[in-house]
């Protein structure tokens, strides 16, 4: 992921794509040009895939069964 400051307003976007790959290459706020990436970000949202913070497996109930 990159992150792009602009640097007319110092506003921040974020793009999975970098900026020569970019369909509207312009600050989201004040829609001046971007003209430099700032930097690549590492992506943090929590997925299956990188979610290694609980190993545990936990139990499914079925919705009839009883929870004692």
């Amino acid at each position: 992921m990159y992150e792009f400051i602009c640097s007319k307003c110092g506003g921040r976007s974020f793009s999975a794509a970098k900026l020569s790959t970019l369909k509207n290459p312009e600050c989201p706020y004040c829609r001046s040009s971007l003209v430099q990436e700032s930097r690549q970000v590492p992506d943090i949202a929590r997925t299956a895939e990188n979610d290694r913070t609980n190993s545990e497996t936990k139990q499914v109930l079925d919705p009839g069964e009883d929870k004692r």
